[in-house]
């Protein structure tokens, strides 16, 4: 067996971006449900499901309802939602 150890699983290539320093704030399973069924959080802000894999896994199995900008690989994440965000 070959094993090979990374510092990352998937990378942004942004330096500026460093995810061990903070997280975003948590929602459970059934409140996360309840927000997408209804569209919107309890203070009433868009909730949307965006998918970030890429196109060949989304293809494999893709969540109900979730953008999906079709991305071959995870690095092109920032540049597409940067080109994206408008319409968020």
């Amino acid at each position: 067996m070959l094993v090979k150890l990374k510092r990352e699983i998937t990378t942004t290539k942004k330096p500026a971006i460093k995810p061990e320093l903070d997280r975003a704030p948590f929602v459970d399973g059934p409140t996360l449900k309840f927000w997408l069924d209804r569209g919107h959080d309890d203070e009433g802000r868009s909730v949307i499901m965006l998918d970030t894999r890429n196109a060949f896994e989304v293809d494999v199995g893709p969540f109900d309802n979730a953008l999906d900008y079709r991305i071959t690989k995870f690095s092109e994440f920032p540049e597409v939602i940067e080109q994206k965000r408008a319409d968020l």
